[in-house]
């Protein structure tokens, strides 16, 4: 379900991409401006009504009416920004400007979210100006237009001075995002931790991305691109499936069903939404019901979890104290937002909560993960110890018994070889146990180098050695035997002192011979011994 669901997660964001990019190449809008913008500088008061308008998609439009009695210094300009409408201006009676979307637009027949500006002369003093709107869905009625008067530039920095705090929390948390993405991505353990740090960045980054295309200075920016007024939606809606799993992962409850239950609806509405607004049948805004009841069901399924999981484990402070914080987080950003749309007072403190606790959860998320990675490697430790001769570092008996019993094991075309050292117990009794370690590590160290490339090379115990190879012929087995001697036999020329013997004895599985490895092993241990025993006759006749 996990892969699936990150499949059609990486499909969701492939299928935005390209909608956001075709609308920013493909979308105009058609501007008709009749007088230089030059200068500017101040704020004036207006007079509000709504008139009536059968012909108007939400049945009127509005229209804000300035008198501006003071016009100094040569030419000032009327400056608001406007979220889907239609924009029409009057300079007494004579319209001066007019915002409509291009007819053939592709995608959306809104002019987007943008700003708007006018000229005034400076022979226009007491001059009447109509700004006439026309909201072309319902969920922008009651939207006042923010309007400045004055220096056009001056108000330009003024705005994105205003909302720099916010811009830089958006940067911060997109970064943040990427960071955790890539360094759970290289990790790639698929434990709890590497998932809750991947939902994180994933979700950082959008939310982030998000307030980032939602912010006016944006739009102030990047005037020549009407079309960005899609970013944000297809942003918060694709913010739902992270949301879910980090809380999913931040909760561990384990994999119950009605976690997955509104991602699938993310998912399912997400596709409607874009497939519509593709076809040009419905546009992403008029579908914002739709993404509110996404965001409204994963609230839901998340609070139930948390309450099934109290229920279930008892009280968890952490666990609890993280979803809490991250849907207390999220719905600040939310207030923030709707209190900026209603009154125009912009406040960064829901971005800089959220982008606080993405930090610290990252910090700690990242010094659980090390900690679980020291016991990985502290459990890998133990295993060694458990599966390795400490002496010489091959595998022991017990690791031998365990892998000849797995069941995907199979016997068919293994060639066992068994060894035994000559001589040890004189080295031991004569020399010193060291002297017999140094005999068992150097004739450990000449098995492995004729034999690790084909096969498992195992302490048996004591003297004994063996070798499993699987991947190997009987000639190739024996010409290894040979370099095994070789190899003995160079260096006993150089050491003298401590000669070395390595008997050994080999046998291919033989099915009708063996009912499983062991048989095989015992008939390589019968000719090992025929071996050691020619080996003592030699020494004797010598």
């Amino acid at each position: 379900m996990k892969s699936i669901i990150s499949r059609c997660y990486a499909i969701l964001l492939i299928l935005s991409l390209v909608l956001v990019v075709s609308v920013l190449m493909d979308f105009g809008m058609d501007i008709t401006e009749r007088r230089l913008i030059t200068g500017y500088e101040f704020v004036e008061d207006y007079e509000y009504s709504r008139v009536a308008d059968l012909q108007a998609p939400v049945g009127f439009r509005e229209e804000y009416v300035f008198v501006f009695d003071e016009v100094d210094g040569g030419y000032r300009t009327l400056f608001f920004y406007t979220e889907h409408r239609n924009i029409d201006v009057y300079v007494n009676g004579d319209r001066v400007y007019r915002l409509r979307p291009f007819i053939n637009n592709s995608f959306g027949k809104t002019p987007g979210c943008g700003w708007n500006s006018v000229a005034l002369e400076e022979n226009e003093e007491g001059a009447t100006v109509r700004v006439v709107t026309t909201p072309l869905y319902e969920s922008v009625v009651g939207e006042t237009p923010h309007f400045y008067f004055g220096e056009k530039y001056e108000i330009a920095r003024v705005v994105l001075l205003e909302q720099i705090p916010t811009l830089l929390l958006c940067f911060i948390g997109i970064l943040m995002g990427l960071f955790f993405i890539f360094y759970s991505a290289y990790k790639h353990k698929g434990s709890e931790m590497d998932r809750a740090l991947m939902a994180l960045g994933c979700l950082a980054a959008i939310i982030s991305l998000w307030k980032l295309t939602d912010n006016v200075a944006l739009y102030m920016l990047f005037e020549t691109m009407p079309g960005l007024y899609l970013s944000p939606l297809v942003f918060v809606q694709l913010g739902v499936i992270p949301f879910v799993l980090l809380a999913k992962e931040l909760n561990g409850v384990g994999n119950e069903k009605i976690w997955y239950a509104p991602v699938v609806f993310s998912f399912g509405a997400t596709v409607i939404t874009l497939f519509l607004q593709i076809m040009d049948v419905c546009d992403i805004r008029q579908m914002l019901w739709l993404v509110y009841l996404e965001w409204l069901a994963a609230c839901l399924v998340v609070v139930w979890m948390i309450i099934l999981r109290m229920r279930k484990q008892g009280w968890d402070v952490k666990k609890l104290r993280d979803s809490i914080l991250l849907i207390a987080c999220l719905v600040l950003m939310v207030i923030d937002t709707g209190v900026f749309k209603i009154s125009s007072i912009s406040s960064w403190l829901g971005m800089a909560a959220f982008i606080a606790y993405v930090l610290l959860m990252g910090v700690f998320t990242v010094k659980d993960t090390k900690a679980l990675m020291e016991i990985g490697i502290q459990a890998q430790n133990f295993e060694r110890k458990a599966y390795h001769d400490q002496l010489t570092g091959l595998y022991n008996r017990t690791a031998y018994m365990d892998y000849v019993s797995q069941e995907s094991f199979g016997p068919e075309k293994c060639i066992v070889v068994v060894f035994d050292l000559n001589n040890l117990k004189k080295y031991n009794d004569l020399l010193g146990h060291s002297v017999g370690d140094r005999y068992i590590k150097e004739c450990a160290e000449l098995i492995q180098r004729s034999f690790g490339e084909v096969g498992r090379c195992y302490r048996m115990g004591g003297d004994e050695f063996s070798v499993i190879i699987e991947k190997a012929s009987l000639e190739d087995c024996k010409k290894r035997i040979k370099m095994l001697k070789a190899s003995v036999e160079e260096r006993n020329v150089l050491h003298p002192e401590m000669v070395m013997g390595i008997a050994c004895g080999y046998e291919l599985y033989d099915s009708r011979l063996d009912h499983d490895i062991s048989d095989t092993f015992r008939r390589a241990d019968k000719m090992m011994y025929r071996e050691k025993y020619a080996m003592k006759q030699m020494q004797v006749l010598q």
